[in-house]
């Protein structure tokens, strides 16, 4: 799973986002559907983490992408069960 994140999703430095402007993405992100879910989680935990947005929003948002269940599990504290809702995601190679 690291392996994929590693070799599919590059991190780069970013300054800090506009809450305004993350608000209206996390939206997009959410109502899109985009085809590899991950890179939007990605993305939505970016803006969860530099407090543009808040944990309810994002919950909010994820549940778009995969659900309530899987949503509360990504973003909990067990870390067996946001490995097991991630490695749902991850493309079958």
């Amino acid at each position: 799973m690291l392996a994929y994140v590693d070799a599919e999703i590059l991190l780069r430095e970013a300054g800090e986002p506009d809450p305004a402007l993350a608000k209206r993405r996390v939206q997009e992100l959410a109502a899109s559907r985009p085809a590899d879910p991950l890179e939007a989680l990605v993305e939505l935990r970016y803006y969860q983490s530099t407090g543009a947005i808040g944990k309810d929003e994002a919950q909010a948002q994820i549940a778009k992408i995969v659900g309530d269940e899987d949503a509360v599990r990504l973003l909990g504290d067990d870390e067996a069960a946001r490995r097991e809702a991630l490695e749902k995601l991850a493309p079958k190679r």
